[in-house]
């Protein structure tokens, strides 16, 4: 399987929309590397390799292309912060105010990701119901092993539905202890790399997150609601947030009229 495409929109669906630009030419680089669209992590900076012509099967999008510019804007800013993925799962373990400084990032853009994935998923037909349930098969357990080098052979998956948010504590006295109990603790790296990875990938091709969406939305479609939950920092982080918003939430009206 090819390496999925970068989390910049270049020479992509979104450059197609836009005018021609004038870029000063270079030597040609190694059909390997201009194929490799994915960030390559060299300290603080983000590069890319520009060489590749523009994939003719890239999936089109539905959301309006200023949302999607939005997106990408973000998880720049997320890269320029954290790193990518990679960089954040070789850390191994974090500091628990580091820890809630990148899942506070995380939450942000994933909200972002769901109201994109609403969206899109809007735009899809309605599927033909099932007929009957597939068999149920016995899993056997297996033990994988993931490196931190090769994000890209991570098992990773983009959680549509996030889970509610946690009650308050119920006194002061209690916060303050919490609070003083998790900065002290050390928190494993791997799970925020691996709920980055999956960003990233649905961000490079929302299609078949968006069709399973579009199923369960028009089955349950009550958990619309669910999709649109705000987390507090999101509209201080994300550029038009507040537009992703509406749009999502008109789309969503789809899914409770069918």
């Amino acid at each position: 399987m090819a390496r999925y495409e970068c989390i910049a929109v270049q020479k992509t669906w979104i450059d197609s929309a836009l005018p021609p630009r004038k870029t000063r030419s270079r030597p040609a680089k190694s059909s390997m590397r201009a194929k490799t669209i994915r960030p390559n992590w060299r300290g603080h900076k983000l590069t890319f390799a520009m060489n590749a012509p523009p994939s003719t099967d890239t999936p089109a999008r539905a959301a309006p292309l200023d949302l999607w510019r939005a997106a990408a804007a973000f998880l720049h800013m997320l890269h320029a912060l954290f790193g990518d993925p990679r960089a954040v799962a070789s850390r191994n373990t974090l500091a628990a105010v580091t820890y809630k400084m990148i899942a506070a990032w995380l939450r942000a853009g994933e909200a972002m990701m769901r109201r994109l994935l609403l969206i899109e998923a809007a735009a899809l037909p309605k599927p033909e119901p099932r007929l009957q349930r597939p068999a149920s098969r016995t899993r056997v357990r297996k033990l994988m092993r993931f490196e931190a080098e090769h994000p890209e052979l991570w098992r990773v998956s983009f959680r549509c539905f996030a889970d509610a948010p946690r009650a308050a504590a119920p006194t002061a006295r209690r916060a303050r202890q919490s609070q003083n109990t998790q900065t002290q603790k050390l928190r494993s790296a791997w799970p925020l790399a691996e709920r980055y990875e999956a960003l990233l990938r649905v961000f490079n091709d929302p299609s078949a997150c968006a069709r399973r969406l579009a199923r369960r939305l028009h089955a349950a479609p009550q958990r619309t609601a669910a999709l649109l939950r705000t987390p507090p920092e999101a509209e201080a982080r994300i550029e038009r947030f507040a537009e992703l918003t509406a749009a999502a939430t008109a789309q969503a009206l789809r899914f409770n009229s069918s």
